[in-house]
């Protein structure tokens, strides 16, 4: 019974130091695209390395993307660490979807943005990979030390 508990309370451990690594400010270190060339795939790198991610100990995360303002949660699951998006400069997915009556095209993006994403924390919690949204390549952060 004492090995039983010993072992759960080691795995709660390890569990509590993987969340601590992911709590913090990140910022995006490098950008990979796939499938974009050209001024757009520039544009799009440009706006992701002005990306940094706030992970916050009560499991809330706040996303700054040039003057866009994103908030949603984090949890750390057996696969990395899930991020989803619950609001994008304050408006819901549906609220975005009712003001983008009309234009299916910023529908279509506004459901790209409100879905789960995964990072991949590295073994020694110093960085983060995530797939960029629509399967365009992937950027990975890195913990900034600075706050």
């Amino acid at each position: 019974m004492s090995v039983l508990v010993g072992t759960l309370a080691l795995a709660a451990c390890g569990c509590k130091s993987k969340e601590a690594q992911v709590q913090g400010r990140w910022k995006v270190k490098e950008v990979t695209l796939t499938g974009v060339a050209g001024a757009q795939a520039e544009s799009m790198k440009g706006l992701l390395m002005s990306t940094t991610y706030q992970f916050k100990d009560d499991k809330k995360v706040s996303i700054s993307m040039a003057k866009a303002a994103m908030e949603g949660d984090w949890a750390l699951t057996s696969k990395g660490v899930e991020i989803n998006i619950k609001t994008v400069l304050g408006l819901t997915l549906d609220q975005i979807k009712q003001k983008a009556k009309g234009a299916p095209e910023a529908s279509m993006l506004a459901e790209v943005w409100y879905k789960p994403v995964l990072g991949i924390l590295s073994g020694d919690g110093k960085t983060l990979t995530i797939a960029v949204p629509g399967g365009l390549g992937s950027f990975i952060l890195e913990k900034d030390s600075s706050g």
